[in-house]
């Protein structure tokens, strides 16, 4: 069975340079090969998992100045979830996620 495509947006700002990056991932858009890892690693990330439901909120908690900040947004089937989260307090289970996704991101227009 071939696992359902997603739509994924990454938004990775703060740190030293305080510049702010962006990918935009369709996997329906990529080879197999590109897509499962992805999808693989959304699987795992459990995004319906009770622990994940506070980072819907309007901000991730304050952290250092110079930490990043992430939002990341998952659309499959017809279900999206937007969290937002900190470097610091980003759940191990969205790492593998965040650096695939992140792997692809460019400069963000400003």
């Amino acid at each position: 069975m071939v696992p359902e495509h997603a739509r994924l947006r990454l938004r990775r700002t703060g740190g030293l340079a305080g510049l702010p990056v962006e990918a935009a991932v369709d996997t329906a858009d990529l080879t197999r090969g590109d897509a499962e890892p992805i999808l693989a690693a959304l699987d795992a990330a459990r995004l319906d998992a009770p622990e994940l439901a506070g980072l819907e909120a309007a901000a991730p908690p304050p952290g250092p100045p110079d930490a990043f900040r992430y939002e990341l947004e998952v659309t499959r089937g017809a279900q999206t979830r937007r969290l937002r989260f900190g470097e610091l307090d980003m759940p191990e289970s969205l790492r593998p996620l965040v650096g695939l996704v992140g792997s692809r991101a460019k400069p963000a227009r400003r």
